[in-house]
């Protein structure tokens, strides 16, 4: 299901995502994604809460639909862990998901015993 609605102006679709959801985002100058709780929804912007990693601290960041729609942001978001929706830039897959790892030659396949 796609977040932005198409039309003259790009809006979310409050359809697809609603208060509570969780969420996954990463802004194109941030070096790892941020998870949070969505905290209120317009047409415009997104609020998410936050965790920053401190004491008994939140925060928020917003999510404007124009800088999705221009490819700024990665969303991902669910209501309940079963289907996770996506928009924006792809993803690397989940850990144990990618392509096998090549082994140089001559390594033996457990590893080295130290």
């Amino acid at each position: 299901m796609s977040l932005i609605k198409e039309g003259s102006i790009r809006a979310f679709d409050t359809e697809a995502i609603h208060k509570g959801d969780l969420v996954r985002a990463q802004y194109h100058t941030w070096p790892e994604p941020r998870n949070g709780l969505l905290a209120s929804i317009t047409e415009e912007r997104l609020t998410v809460l936050f965790l920053p990693g401190l004491g008994n601290v939140s925060n928020y960041f917003p999510i404007a639909a124009a800088e999705v729609a221009a490819g700024l942001w990665k969303v991902r978001w669910s209501s309940d862990l079963e289907t996770i929706d996506a928009e924006g830039g792809p993803e690397p897959p989940p850990e144990g998901e990618g392509p096998p790892e090549e082994l140089p030659d001559g390594e033996p396949e457990g590893g080295a015993d130290l």
